[in-house]
């Protein structure tokens, strides 16, 4: 309440500007109280004075407005509805009324005048204000991309005119076209409080790369058909995504989503890069009532990216499954869970791994830091999982293939990357398969073991692409797009140190479309 109640004081000063103003209201009703007789006008402007203040200083109903009403960073406009233009007026006729004489008349109303220039904030000299060159004062733009919606709307008989465009044209449209609806303007650029489907969006469109596949789902949940976008960027990715070219107009195009059907058991699966340039780990699983799973992290540096992206989808993670304790994989939970900062996990999920000790005797030249690390943070809601359990949130659904087991012992001496977590993601169609980091070793016990189960859709290539599983298992899979948690130092080495150049002509031969790093975030809809 004490950050509310100096929210409150600070957009007293920041609406009132010059202490002049601010004076000459409270010396109006010092007036009114000393010098009105009219009983009846006193106590009208006095009480709706006194109930301003009591709602608008009192913390509880001042966090109240701000948290469901405008805002906080608008929480001055409540002024408005404080009579302080007419309590002033009241003051100058007063004034002007009491002075005798003409001369007198003209040097008190020119002391007044004087009075609410000094006061006052000069706004026609504003830097913001410029000379507009349209009739209409908006960027050419706004009125541009409006009338292409606005006559394509009228060529397919679409009533509802939803539009979805990047934050420099965000704040215009509707001053032009009230008719257009939006997801957001104003308000998701000053970082307030939006729907769910709104913040889903504007991330898609303003979270760095645009994610189109995102847009497309979410857009269509909230019903926005249309889309703007700079002239000529990522078209191939927004008309993958379900878009259809519109038209051109000047610095955008104009698209609309085509006969795209989302189910309400569609998942949203998206790959997200990591920015220090590194290989790393980490993946969201989104359902149509918006819950949230997420997959690794990548390292200890990525918490505050890892964390910012959550927060952009709620700040609550229905379930968080660590694939093995390495540290381009856990390194970001562990910052996060000692530093939630407002982040909610309801359940974590990670493989009985073996002991550390174990996993050194077997790979002395791997580490066990973040491993050790995990340990010490002893998790009360987590549940440790082995091959053949299963997972359900909502609609998501996940079934571990395979996990460190005895198995593991027998077949390789690298545990930590071996016995990491392989898993399933069940749409109502289509499947994407999780190798997280397992190799080579286990390549033909898996494929006999789960057969034609691992044909699926979507693949995440084992350890980056990079060794990893055999060709053989991509074979056996043979998916329709591979995601390769790579950098393009690794994705692209010419330096022959790394085979992840030889699985990705691999997948391309099989015919994949080939996802990594380089154009992340990339997100594909589980049918």
């Amino acid at each position: 309440m004490k950050d509310v109640l100096r929210n409150t004081i600070d957009s007293y000063e920041e609406f009132f500007g010059t202490g002049l103003y601010l004076g000459l209201f409270w010396l109006a009703v010092a007036a009114l109280i000393l010098f009105e007789k009219e009983k009846k006008k006193r106590e009208f402007f006095l009480g709706q004075i006194l109930v301003f203040f009591a709602v608008y200083l009192f913390p509880a109903s001042a966090y109240l407005i701000m948290r469901y009403c405008i805002g906080d960073t608008v929480y001055w406009r409540m002024f408005w509805l404080l009579p302080v233009t007419v309590m002033i007026s009241y003051l100058f006729t007063n004034a002007l009324d009491y002075a005798k004489g003409r001369r007198r008349k003209t040097v008190v109303a020119a002391l007044l005048v004087f009075a609410v220039i000094q006061g006052g904030s000069p706004v026609y000299n504003e830097q913001n204000f410029s000379i507009a060159s349209n009739y209409y004062k908006l960027n050419q733009d706004v009125l541009a991309v409006c009338e292409a919606v606005s006559k394509d709307a009228r060529a397919n008989g679409i009533e509802k005119k939803g539009l979805v465009v990047p934050n420099q044209l965000a704040t215009e449209i509707r001053q032009y076209d009230a008719s257009i609806r939006m997801p957001y303007g104003r308000n998701a650029i000053r970082g307030e409080k939006i729907s769910k489907t709104a913040a889903r969006i504007y991330d898609a469109v303003n979270g760095g790369n645009l994610d189109a596949a995102a847009l497309s789902y979410y857009a269509k949940k909230g019903g926005y058909p249309y889309f703007a976008y700079m002239t000529g960027e990522k078209a191939e990715e927004i008309r993958n995504a379900g878009y259809q070219f519109v038209e051109n107009v000047g610095n955008y195009d104009i698209y609309r989503l085509g006969d795209v059907q989302y189910g309400k058991k569609d998942l949203l699966i998206t790959q997200y890069g990591d920015f220090e340039g590194n290989q790393s780990m980490f993946y969201t699983i989104r359902d149509y009532k918006n819950r949230l799973v997420v997959v690794d992290g990548g390292w200890d540096v990525n918490a505050d990216s890892v964390r910012s992206k959550i927060k952009s989808m709620g700040g609550s993670v229905d379930a968080w499954i660590l694939t093995h304790p390495h540290d381009d994989h856990i390194g970001a939970f562990c910052e996060i869970y000692k530093n939630p900062d407002g982040i909610k996990i309801k359940k974590v999920y990670a493989v009985d791994m073996a002991a550390p000790e174990l996993c050194l005797k077997n790979a002395p030249w791997d580490g066990v830091d973040m491993y050790q690390r995990f340990l010490e943070l002893e998790i009360p809601n987590l549940k440790l999982l082995h091959a053949g359990d299963k997972i359900k949130k909502g609609q998501i659904r996940i079934e571990v293939l395979n996990a460190y087991e005895d198995k593991t012992d027998e077949l390789s001496d690298d545990l930590l990357n071996d016995g990491s977590m392989m898993f399933l993601v069940k749409g109502k169609t289509e499947k994407m398969l999780f190798c997280s980091d397992v190799g080579k070793s286990m390549s033909t016990y898996l494929m006999e073991k789960y057969g034609d189960i691992l044909d699926c859709e979507y693949v995440q290539m084992g350890h980056h692409g990079n060794g990893g599983l055999l060709p053989e298992f991509y074979k056996k899979v043979s998916p329709d797009a591979a995601f390769f948690d790579a950098p393009g130092w690794l994705f692209y080495d010419t330096t022959g140190t790394y085979n992840t150049p030889e699985k990705r002509k691999l997948m391309e031969s099989i015919g994949c479309a080939i996802y990594s790093f380089e154009t992340t975030p990339n997100s594909i809809v589980l049918k």
